[in-house]
């Protein structure tokens, strides 16, 4: 995990640690790292997968189908 400097042009790396326990120190700065479950955050990781880009497309089409298939009746 890198902690950054907020510039405007240009964020500079302030320092960087492996996040291997719930808490880490380095260059003076500790962080103490919490997980939580979030469902919402789940799926909109794997939404941004391939796999998870392909099946939105698939469901979109399919909706398309079913709506043109209604009107051309």
């Amino acid at each position: 995990m890198r902690l950054q400097d907020q510039d405007k042009i240009i964020s500079d790396v302030i320092t960087e640690v492996q996040v291997t326990s719930d808490t880490a120190e380095a260059d003076g700065y500790r962080f103490d790292f919490q997980t939580e479950y979030s469902l919402s955050v789940g799926i909109q990781s794997f939404f941004r997968t391939p796999i998870g880009k392909t099946i939105s497309a698939a469901f979109i089409v399919a909706v398309l189908i079913i709506i043109f298939s209604v009107f051309t009746l």
